[in-house]
């Protein structure tokens, strides 16, 4: 029998960070140390667990982030990527009132944690939506010849069938890709990289870069927007709704459909006030172009019998917003979070976390 997990001190919020790709711990570690807010925890939960734990605990040490924890999903599905059971994995495991989602090869600048904090001071149940940045990739390091462009572009137009399918090991870092260690000096040199194909926020991700560098624009407000909104890159709310919803639905682990939005939607109609804060952005060195977020698949084809966006993930999530329309729970999955949760916070006190019974 496991030994009952006990948090000595609870942490203000509790990051949680869902990464499948190799690379971008440089990146994480660096925001996480510039951090001023320093009662915070980060919860990596990472597909590729196996292949850097070690080295992933050693660098949380280098950086000094005192409460990190890497972690595998709580559930797989052999080759293919799991992400809202990895995002589900780490609210499970969080220990603080408010989380935060983070996507990975993402720098979050210092003040970052103190304005999602104030986001939710005294406002009751919250879902509040911050911008994502995309920047242009620096120089990359490999570890043996390769045609980069070639590989962005087959990256980018292919998106390959599943996680195992190409041998990224044999040509990135785990840790980190570029030729030295990420330096949020580099955000100085880097130019905005167009969104790909969803997410309709550069406007915003310009205004925020232009505050962020040169601090001298006047505050943006805070102003209400939908669920559509919604990308799962910077967000944060109530530890308790996003048990109370049920967390991200894991349907959508079929393998292919708007999680993002359908799970914004499950907040607001749960009675999340829904905001956008334009003033506190994430940077993301794009990974797209090396490996894109959508390695299992190209968006409109099923293969191997799992979902497409466009004719299975998008139906879905229309008809699941219908129901929730017409009176229906907006509670999603089989499993309650919260009992779910006393099975795994034992997690958080080993050295390794066993993956064999993982699927």
């Amino acid at each position: 029998m496991n030994t009952p997990y006990k948090v000595t001190i609870r942490p203000d919020v509790s990051i949680v960070c869902n990464a499948f790709r190799p690379g971008g711990m440089d990146l994480l570690m660096q925001g996480m140390h510039d951090q001023t807010h320093k009662n915070f925890e980060v919860i990596l939960v990472d597909n590729r667990y196996e292949k850097r734990h070690k080295k992933v605990m050693q660098w949380a040490k280098h950086y000094g982030i005192k409460n990190f924890y890497h972690v595998p999903e709580y559930q797989r599905n052999g080759k293919w990527s799991v992400m809202a059971h990895g995002w589900n994995t780490g609210f499970m495991l969080a220990e603080a009132p408010i989380i935060i989602m983070l996507i990975d090869y993402a720098y979050a600048p210092p003040g970052w944690i103190e304005r999602h904090l104030e986001n939710h001071k005294g406002k009751g149940k919250r879902l509040v939506m911050s911008p994502h940045c995309h920047l242009k990739l620096p120089a990359i390091a490999v570890k043996k010849p390769v045609d980069m462009q070639s590989w962005m572009q087959k990256q980018y137009e292919k998106r390959e069938c599943c996680l195992i399918q190409e041998p990224w090991e044999e040509y990135f870092d785990e840790m980190s890709i570029f030729g030295n260690i990420f330096d949020p000096e580099w955000l100085d040199n880097l130019g905005i990289e167009p969104h790909p194909h969803q997410d309709p926020k550069l406007s915003i991700a310009k205004i925020n870069t232009t505050w962020v560098r040169v601090n001298n624009i006047s505050e943006l407000p805070r102003i209400p927007l939908d669920y559509r909104w919604m990308h799962m890159k910077n967000e944060s709310f109530l530890q308790d709704t996003v048990y109370d919803v049920g967390g991200i639905d894991e349907m959508f682990d079929n393998d292919k459909g708007p999680m993002d939005t359908e799970f914004g939607f499950r907040l607001q109609t749960y009675g999340c006030e829904t905001i956008i804060d334009r003033m506190n952005p994430v940077f993301v060195l794009n990974p797209r172009w090396i490996i894109g977020s959508m390695p299992w698949g190209d968006k409109d084809v099923s293969l191997e019998g799992r979902w497409s966006f466009n004719n299975d993930g998008i139906p879905y999530q229309d008809k699941r917003i219908k129901e929730m329309n017409e009176g229906a729970s907006p509670i999603a999955n089989s499993y309650d979070l919260r009992k779910k949760r006393e099975e795994l916070l034992h997690w958080k006190k080993l050295d390794v976390v066993p993956t064999g019974n993982l699927g």
